[in-house]
């Protein structure tokens, strides 16, 4: 009679293995998400630089102001150098 009766315990006990089955899968959901989420933030910013590299707009300008400024710096700074050097 064992066979046909309702087993409380082993009902119990599939029903947690249930729950902790459905709160893995959730975690990998949100964890796959997330990802997700870090993906398009990295193409937005990509894209949002785009302007910059194309030399397009105010992202344009700060690329071409600060690529002169680093041009203008690795001419200078040696002679500046040469001459403190001398001068001392």
């Amino acid at each position: 009679m064992k066979d046909t009766q309702f087993d409380l315990e082993k009902a119990t006990e599939i029903k947690a293995r249930s729950q902790k089955y459905h709160d893995a899968v959730r975690a990998l959901d949100e964890a796959k998400a997330k990802r997700e989420q870090q993906g398009f933030a990295a193409m937005y910013t990509a894209m949002g630089m785009a302007g910059g590299y194309h030399e397009l707009g105010k992202p344009g300008r700060i690329v071409v102001a600060a690529r002169t400024f680093c041009i203008l710096f690795a001419f200078a700074a040696p002679n500046l150098i040469l001459l403190r050097h001398l001068m001392s």
